[in-house]
C-alpha cells in the first residue's frame, strides 16, 4: 500500500488554515497518509502558536519551521523532499477537503503505473 504526505505550506491566512487543516486532519486515514505542515516563518504568531498546538495534539501532523522564509516554491520543495518514499500531494493552506477525497486520488494514482501527476479536476 503507498503511504501519502499531504504537504501543505503555510504562510498567511489563520482562519483559513485552520479549516484547512481540520478538514484535512478530518479526512485522512493514519494508517498510510499523514499531514506535513510547513510553517515558512510566518509574520502572524497566532499561525506558529495554532500549528505547533495541532501538532502536539495529532501524530499524523508533522510540523516543520524555516526559520526564513524561503517562499512557496522552495517550502513545497522541502515538504516533498522530506521523505522520499512516499507519495506527495500539494495543498494549500486555505483549501477545504471533504470525505473520502485522498482515498479516491491514491486509488486513481495507482490504477496505471503510468499515472505520475493527477488534479482533482
Amino acid at each position: 500500500m503507498r503511504r501519502v504526505d499531504v504537504v501543505i505550506p503555510v504562510y498567511r491566512g489563520l482562519e483559513e488554515t485552520r479549516r484547512c487543516l481540520a478538514s484535512a486532519l478530518a479526512s485522512i486515514d493514519p494508517d498510510w497518509a499523514r499531514l506535513l505542515v510547513i510553517n515558512d516563518a510566518s509574520p502572524e504568531p497566532a499561525i506558529t502558536a495554532c500549528l505547533r498546538q495541532l501538532a502536539a495534539a495529532h501524530p499524523q501532523l508533522v510540523l516543520l519551521e524555516n526559520e526564513h522564509n524561503l517562499g512557496f516554491v522552495a517550502t513545497a520543495n522541502r515538504g516533498m523532499q522530506y521523505d522520499t518514499e512516499r507519495d506527495i500531494v500539494l495543498l494549500n493552506s486555505d483549501v477545504e477537503v471533504a470525505n473520502d477525497w485522498l482515498r479516491r486520488m491514491r486509488e486513481a494514482a495507482c490504477h496505471n503505473d503510468r499515472v505520475a501527476s493527477l488534479t482533482p479536476f
